[in-house]
């Protein structure tokens, strides 16, 4: 009886030791594998390898390892495929893990063009019109722009139109010009909705627009374009003017004060703008800011026009400013740091004056209400 239970206890250990091993073994396999994805998850082995390199690049279940992420690349592309020579391209002209390699990069992109990736025509394209003069050539760069705007890189289109704007590697004609920057604007690429709207505004070789020039100007501010933000005010606003009563622009104390949705706008562009509260983010709080206004939130208007006048998170535009504000204000609020008083005024004739006062001492300036 003694004997039968050691053997039932040694059969027992040897199957617990048996499962250990293969627990064991599996981890090691996964271990030695580098956490690879297994390939028969896919239908395409190129797929595994390029999203194990992808785990390597963003440290996703492993630590990040250019070296792997270069290793599991080089693998995908054994099979042509052309997102995996592509960042190949991207590692080597960037010098991701290593020095960097232009030549290699080149031989890269030329692969995943080849594989249909139109960024990598592109990324050539910008390689030989660069101003490194080993690599510069003006054929090859407008070759391979010219690939990959016929194939609808919307970067690429709006250089080619602003080639042909200029005169520059192509004859200059402007008929070209708004074929290819419509082509861009219709892929949604802001500079190009933004040109496209001067276009019609001023009738150049389309109709002239106002209805369309304020669509693209819209469509272009919203993306964050700097630029379009003064011509949609421009189009849609007119002046608050105030000859004799200073506009006070205080940032409420908290949320309770913010009444309707456009406050909320105001409020975050406000906030952003200057950091108060949340990560100072200028172009962020310039796009609330024009949203607020155009939803007429007349302190949006005022504080957008202290802007456009100071080029304060926007690009210098008196026209822009007069558009919105004609007066005297104050921007009080308080910080990390105390409290910032900033005493401006925008005239008739487009001069502007501030002066800014600051106090270690919170609430100084901040008293009084938003107008």
């Amino acid at each position: 009886m003694k004997n039968a239970k050691l053997i039932i206890g040694f059969y027992i250990l040897i199957f617990v030791v048996s499962v250990w091993f293969s627990i064991s073994t599996k981890r090691n396999r996964i271990t030695d594998q580098e956490k690879q994805i297994e390939v028969t998850q896919y239908a395409n082995p190129a797929v595994a390898f390029y999203d194990t390199a992808y785990q390597y690049a963003n440290g996703i279940n492993v630590k990040q390892n250019p070296t792997k992420e270069k290793e599991y690349l080089l693998k995908a592309s054994e099979y042509n495929y052309g997102p995996s020579e592509m960042e190949l391209g991207n590692f080597l002209l960037f010098g991701k893990g290593g020095d960097i390699d232009s030549i290699g990069a080149i031989y890269w992109f030329e692969r995943a063009s080849k594989h249909g990736i139109l960024e990598a025509s592109f990324a050539l394209g910008c390689i030989y019109l660069n101003s490194n003069p080993k690599f510069h050539n003006d054929s090859l760069g407008l070759f391979w722009f010219q690939k990959a705007a016929n194939y609808g890189h919307p970067v690429a289109q709006y250089h080619i139109g602003s080639f042909y704007k200029k005169g520059v590697l192509l004859p200059r004609d402007l008929n070209f010009y708004v074929l290819w920057i419509k082509k861009s604007a219709y892929h949604g690429y802001a500079p190009a909705e933004y040109e496209l709207g001067c276009c019609y505004k001023e009738g150049l070789c389309v109709k002239q627009d106002t209805i369309q020039a304020l669509y693209w100007f819209k469509h272009s501010s919203q993306q964050g374009y700097i630029p379009a933000h003064s011509q949609l005010i421009i189009f849609t606003q007119t002046c608050e003017s105030r000859t004799k009563k200073t506009a006070i622009l205080t940032f409420p104390a908290n949320e309770k004060t913010v009444k309707t949705p456009t406050d909320k706008l105001y409020r975050h562009g406000y906030d952003l703008l200057f950091g108060i509260t949340v990560p100072q983010n200028q172009p962020e709080g310039i796009q609330y800011l024009v949203a607020a206004t155009m939803e007429g939130n007349k302190n949006a208007k005022i504080m957008l026009s202290y802007c456009f006048a100071t080029a304060f998170g926007v690009l210098l535009d008196k026209e822009a400013a007069q558009h919105l504000y004609v007066g005297k204000g104050e921007i009080r609020f308080d910080d990390s740091t105390g409290s910032n008083l900033i005493e401006f005024e925008i005239k008739d004739d487009g001069s502007f004056k501030k002066h800014i006062n600051f106090s270690p001492e919170k609430g100084k300036f901040t008293k009084g209400e938003n107008i």
